[in-house]
């Protein structure tokens, strides 16, 4: 299998994972707008703001609908990708998600937070779904977007995390420590002991932390676009691991059935780009 074709998979895989997750029992009521929609809203400027409050408002005219409507669609793109990659089916399926996909990077993700002044790629900046949507381009263009582009962008979104931790919020204690908010109030406490000791680091040394935050991803990223091998890949899937571990509590998987977690965030997604090198 070529790395094109993993990847392909792979994706659609992730996919029909997500349209699962949509239909987890939390979904189909309010609990899904108060704890994944709302909270997006915080501190969004007024154009943003306005779109996922649309969002929210269609949303909620018919939970259930809606909510059903939107599994139902999500794990069709995952099976639409499972077929060929030459195939009629399959680029009806790139073409559904990059549409989706946007939707839900505007109306669910509120653009990945990006302009909030907290966005972290530690905790999943710029977005899942936005690695959907560029997946789904490359792959709609493979004669244009050979697969040595994809540890290119990885780098290049890794050296983006570093910049968004030179945010003001990030030298604070209370704002480094957000890094591993959501893996401190993991309930399951082989998942959040070191990540609670890490965050209690953090909060002692908040500027050095920082710091640290902010060279690893440059590094990383840097080295990447200068030797991309399998020993940098290496390298950033390690570093891709605890984040997902640390940062990104593995996209909340672990409150399958009774949580409100809609896809398994975007380390994932960045170890997916680095296939190519392997």
């Amino acid at each position: 299998m070529t790395s094109t074709n993993f990847i392909a998979k792979t994706l659609g895989l992730l996919w029909f994972l997500d349209g699962l997750l949509q239909l987890q029992p939390q979904m189909f009521g309010a609990n899904f707008v108060t704890n994944v929609l709302t909270p997006v809203l915080n501190n969004q400027p007024g154009f943003i703001a306005g779109i996922v409050n649309w969002g929210i408002q269609l949303w909620s005219t018919n939970m259930v609908v809606t909510d059903t409507l939107a599994a139902l669609l999500q794990c069709a793109i995952g099976v639409l990708l499972f077929f060929p990659l030459s195939s009629k089916a399959f680029k009806t399926g790139l073409w559904i998600s990059i549409v989706w996909g946007v939707i839900v990077w505007l109306c669910g993700e509120g653009a990945g937070q990006l302009l909030t002044g907290s966005a972290s790629f530690y905790t999943g900046a710029p977005g899942a779904v936005f690695f959907y949507v560029v997946l789904a381009a490359f792959l709609l263009t493979p004669d244009k977007i050979s697969a040595k582009v994809y540890p290119k962008v990885a780098a290049w979104t890794l050296i983006f995390g570093a910049a968004l931790q030179l945010q003001p919020l990030f030298w604070t204690a209370a704002g480094s420590q957000q890094v591993a908010m959501a893996s401190t109030m993991e309930a399951m406490p082989a998942l959040s002991t070191l990540p609670m000791y890490f965050s209690n680091i953090i909060a002692a040394h908040a500027i050095t932390s920082n710091v640290i935050l902010i060279a690893l991803p440059l590094v990383i990223g840097i080295a990447l676009l200068l030797k991309p091998s399998r020993m940098t890949g290496a390298i950033a899937l390690t570093f891709l691991f605890f984040v997902w571990w640390f940062g990104q509590d593995f996209g909340q998987l672990s409150t399958l059935f009774v949580g409100t977690a809609t896809d398994p965030n975007t380390a994932p997604l960045l170890a997916l780009l680095l296939i190519p090198l392997y």
